[in-house]
């Protein structure tokens, strides 16, 4: 075969939908020499074992290489999840469950367009839909994976760096690329850098495309990766797994970061997360300084846009929310969570009781009933947070009820440096036995 474009149906391709074209499709990959063109027929592609593009590893490039494979389009419309009407060119699964449809082993550059792949039809759900490894000036181009049980599209850098070859997988482009609508509840859209040492994905650009996740899985999973950009693109997930999540890789804890998001829109179910950290390792979080939202539209399936946890419009942290200008509200704050607990102390006597009501750590309704004996000078209730709040919060503590009079020149309360808990404590004057005693708090954070 020369340089010129080489036709997969005039090399044995049948894309009938029934034939298993696996073979054929995979001679024309191995065969096709560096620079090559592959024209994929309109049809339905079936295999049945993974494909493999290049030959790549820590030993060095792969020695197929500039290796273009384009279909004839996806259609009118790169979002129609109708198996009916997908692309007029699509890979379809027809092998055993859990296996990847197409792998591309690097350091290579490859282009893939205008093809669709169907990870489920007469054989089992499969796994990944696209793997990249190591890619170098790769793109994919209105490409689409659905109907897949692992991740979409799943691009990886080699853990050591192939032997001249740069670190990590680098300046990839993502145009229309529609990752989602898989099958089972494990699916995810996009996962970036799964290895440590040196297997960063970095420099890559996504403009345009549409990343989807299942109920245990995520629309879009950043681990080890850098310096990449996400324009107009859409992350959605209304089957209660994550939209965007962030999990740094073991090991590796000054990534991900150099992400930006521009103008991309995150919709999630009313039981999904927003944007979610690995909540298992929080030591990572003091190095992620710059994930970036440029503005940061988030919502859910019932109109009602939650503000995501642990996110900062100059990076992510998992100390809290904050903003770098002012932020304007034009509903309502609600909190919601799970609710401190209590301990009483001398300063509210012997055998007082406690009532929290409509309580989060972040603000709520204390109700004292003193019982015999207050002392001065002592711990009336203290609040332990179920999640701590930054060092140096402050803690705004206001009395309530029938009983503020005789609070005026009587308490004080403080907030400790931990930011763990925070004590309403006596002054001078001792409460009033058998009394009844209500303080509001606010809790904010600096």
């Amino acid at each position: 075969m020369g340089l010129g474009p080489q036709y997969a149906a005039a090399l044995g391709v049948v894309a009938d939908g029934t034939t298993d074209d696996t073979a054929a499709m995979q001679a024309i990959l191995n065969n096709a020499p560096s620079g090559s063109k592959i024209i994929l027929p309109a049809g339905r592609i079936k295999i049945s074992s993974t494909l493999t593009i290049g030959n790549g590893s820590t030993a060095g490039a792969s020695t197929k290489n500039y290796l273009t494979i384009e279909g004839q389009g996806l259609g009118a419309d790169i979002g129609n999840i109708n198996p009916g009407y997908g692309a007029a060119t699509a890979f379809e699964w027809g092998g055993s469950a859990g296996v990847t449809m197409i792998k591309v082993n690097g350091p290579i550059t490859v282009h893939l367009r205008d093809f669709d792949l169907l990870g489920t039809a007469t054989g089992g759900i499969c796994g990944n839909g696209i793997e990249l490894v190591h890619p170098m000036y790769s793109s994919l181009e209105r490409v689409s994976v659905r109907r897949h049980g692992g991740v979409g599209l799943k691009i990886t850098g080699y853990a050591s760096t192939p032997t001249g070859a740069s670190t990590g997988a680098s300046h990839t482009t993502l145009l229309k690329v529609l990752c989602g609508f898989g099958a089972g509840t494990a699916w995810s859209g996009m996962e970036l850098g799964e290895v440590g040492a040196g297997g960063d994905v970095n420099q890559l650009v996504a403009v345009g495309c549409a990343f989807n996740g299942g109920a245990t899985g995520a629309s879009l999973r950043l681990r080890y990766c850098d310096n990449n950009s996400f324009h107009q693109c859409t992350l959605t997930n209304y089957a209660g797994g994550n939209v965007l999540e962030i999990k740094p890789v073991a090991g590796v804890p000054l990534f991900p970061a150099e992400i930006a998001f521009y103008n991309c829109p995150m919709v999630g179910s009313d039981v999904a997360k927003t944007v979610v950290v690995n909540e298992t390792d929080q030591a990572w979080s003091p190095y992620l300084t710059t994930v970036s939202f440029w503005p940061f539209p988030v919502g859910d399936a019932g109109g009602v846009p939650p503000l995501p946890n642990d996110v900062r419009f100059s990076g992510v942290t998992d100390s809290g929310i904050w903003f770098g200008k002012s932020f304007r509200v034009h509903s309502h704050i609600e909190t919601e969570g799970t609710a401190p607990t209590y301990s009483l102390g001398a300063g509210a006597g012997t055998g007082a009781t406690c009532t929290l009501s409509a309580c989060t750590d972040t603000a709520g309704l204390i109700n004292v009933t003193t019982g015999a004996g207050p002392a001065a000078n002592d711990t009336v209730v203290r609040i332990s947070y179920a999640m701590k709040h930054p060092t140096g919060s402050h803690v705004v503590l206001s009395p309530w009820g029938r009983q503020t009079s005789g609070l005026y020149g009587a308490t004080q309360f403080s907030a400790s440096g931990a930011a763990t808990y925070f004590d309403i404590l006596t002054g001078t004057l001792a409460l009033s036995p058998a009394t009844n005693y209500w303080w509001t708090y606010h809790v904010i954070g600096f």
